[in-house]
């Protein structure tokens, strides 16, 4: 099966077909999105101000959708930082839920060291 990034202007024996043969209209939507996104994450990269502001390959990062899985190819700089923040969120350790209980338990009067312990 081809990927749409290969070449963006496909004929229809180029598209991606299901086991019943017909075109999987949700594969070809993740390889359409991750093309376009990617493509635009290039063009971003390439704006950002710097004289020295040279490739230094790629991160691949894995977004779900709701079509699917899309692998996105982050730009890595040399001499500055690249981020999507439109695409997606930055990675963080922290889990929101474990947040808002250790809050809402504070607000509802348990003491830091009990919620310490249980945490």
């Amino acid at each position: 099966m081809t990927s749409v990034s290969d070449d963006v202007a496909l004929t229809m024996d180029q598209m991606p077909l299901g086991e019943d043969g017909l075109i999987d209209f949700r594969r070809l939507a993740v390889d359409l999105i991750e093309t376009v996104i990617n493509h635009a994450m290039e063009l971003e990269a390439d704006e950002l101000p710097g004289e020295g502001n040279r490739r230094n390959g790629y991160r691949e990062r894995r977004l779900k959708t709701v079509i699917g899985e899309i692998t996105l190819r982050v730009p890595k700089l040399r001499e500055d930082t690249y981020f999507p923040e439109r695409v997606m969120r930055p990675y963080s350790r922290v889990d929101r839920a474990m947040v808002g209980v250790v809050s809402k338990s504070y607000v509802n009067g348990m003491s830091t060291r009990k919620i310490e312990k249980v945490a």
